[in-house]
């Protein structure tokens, strides 16, 4: 159904107004779009062909300016000298002469909203051919919309197999309390805790020297698993790990839930420690080792086992009383063990359970991806890089612009970005004027720009 004109066929092709100057508005109305139309040929064109409603028969054959309008030509009337387009009884919206185009959509994106938003506000006032792929692009443009995105839905969990023996696979992780430095040192299976005082500071050999006697009284383990602090991956240490034929595992940065069993290692030994350590943060002291003895005699949630239960088959004698035969190596040792491996197994299976439905795996980076990573401290998508290595457990090795250094980062923390894409340094530049009746591309002027972002799901037309 064809809307009625205010204006008729013979009318509109001879209608002319003086120019109107544009400059300093800030604002957009009608009449100031009906001014820049008037000074369009395209758009009268448009206008005196909507007004006769004489288009060609085949879209091949109307002229090439009008085409973009062939396929919705039917929703198009003319009022007041502007085309407009309805749709389904919907909203009346103005169809914008391509020199308004680049400012109208920069006022729809004024607030920094997102793609959806500015398409609901432009099916209500405003519509040109292909408006839906020019407000995406404009979004996809803006720095400070990259910069300030939220952050990204978690993806499934991936757990780590659980051990087969105590010390197969341990925790190292390095902490402050008090001004001072500690190691800890954990066992996965049985929850075995051992903590170093580092008092002059946690070079690599002072730890080297620190794992060393771990490894002599437990055994060296098959894997190591650290935050990939400098010194605890550097040249020293990696050789040292490599003799004792350890294999290691490093965390993402500032993403503690890849090594959660250290985070909590490191969480037991602040709380242990604290109130206990003598002068200067020593742990040589009776507070100290009573208290550590009190934690490896507590029976783990779960199992009902203590550390030392599940490591030595019996408790060991602390400052709490208890029966003699206690201290009696247990003869179903074996079995406790068994069943502590198949309430991790089950623990992993109700994790998987409670895991929110709506985790989806976001795609493989390759090598040579450009990247946004995430601020952890702000949330903010702040700093750029490539990635240079992928690593297993969705962890990425990326070359952090600027510095060039390398960082290990989950997938969570980072983000495609096109190759010549730079983080912001500054807000968005307040809207120009608009002063000229000269065409303006829709993308700013910028060498080589970088292609569109694919949409992330198609975008109907209404």
């Amino acid at each position: 159904m064809r809307i009625k004109t205010s204006l008729s066929p013979q009318l509109c092709p001879q209608l002319r107004y003086p120019p109107f100057d544009l400059s300093g508005c800030t604002t957009i109305d009608e009449e100031m779009v009906l001014q820049v139309a008037l000074e369009d040929p395209t758009y009268q064109s448009l206008v005196s062909r909507v007004c006769s409603g004489d288009w060609r028969p085949h879209k091949s054959q109307e002229l090439a300016c009008l085409r973009p309008f062939y396929s919705v030509r039917d929703r198009l009337a003319v009022s007041r000298g502007l085309v407009t387009y309805t749709y389904d009884q919907g909203c009346v919206r103005l169809v914008i002469p391509d020199v308004l185009r680049q400012r109208v959509a920069t006022s729809l994106h004024a607030s920094h909203q997102g793609l959806d938003s500015m398409l609901r506000r432009a099916r209500q006032t405003v519509y040109w051919p292909g408006i839906e792929g020019d407000l995406q692009h404009h979004r996809a443009m803006c720095n400070t919309c990259d910069a300030n995105a939220p952050s990204q839905p978690p993806e499934p969990l991936i757990l780590t197999p659980s051990p087969d023996y105590p010390f197969q696979q341990t925790v190292a992780d390095l902490f402050q309390l008090g001004g001072q430095t500690y190691l800890v040192y954990a066992d996965r299976l049985t929850g075995w805790l051992e903590v170093a005082h580092l008092p002059s500071g946690a070079h690599s050999g002072k730890i080297m020297k620190h794992l060393r006697h771990f490894f002599t009284r437990w055994g060296a383990p098959e894997q190591l698993s650290t935050d990939g602090g400098t010194n605890l991956v550097s040249g020293e240490m990696t050789a040292f790990l490599k003799r004792w034929g350890v294999a290691t595992r490093l965390s993402s940065a500032q993403y503690p839930q890849s090594n959660g069993r250290a985070e909590a290692a490191v969480k037991t030994a602040k709380r242990m420690l604290r109130d206990n350590t003598g002068t200067s943060g020593s742990l040589d002291n009776d507070k100290v080792s009573l208290a550590l003895l009190q934690y490896l005699n507590t029976p783990l949630r779960g199992v009902n086992m203590s550390p030392a239960q599940l490591t030595t088959g019996r408790q060991l004698r602390d400052g709490v009383p208890t029966a003699k035969q206690n201290y009696k190596v247990k003869q179903d040792w074996q079995q406790t063990l068994e069943e502590r491996e198949t309430q991790m197994a089950q623990r992993h299976e109700e994790i998987r359970q409670q895991s929110p439905g709506q985790r989806r795996r976001r795609r493989r980076l390759q090598p040579g991806a450009r990247v946004w990573v995430q601020d952890q401290t702000s949330k903010v998508w702040s700093k750029s890089g490539t990635v240079v290595e992928v690593h297993p457990y969705r962890q990425y090795a990326v070359r952090m612009d600027g510095s060039g250094r390398i960082s290990i980062r989950t997938r969570g923390h980072l983000k495609e970005a096109p190759p010549q894409q730079e983080p912001p340094a500054s807000p968005r530049e307040p809207l120009a004027p608009v002063g000229t009746l000269e065409p303006q591309p829709l993308t700013p002027e910028a060498p080589s720009p970088p292609p569109p972002r694919r949409p992330r799901h198609r975008v109907r037309p209404r």
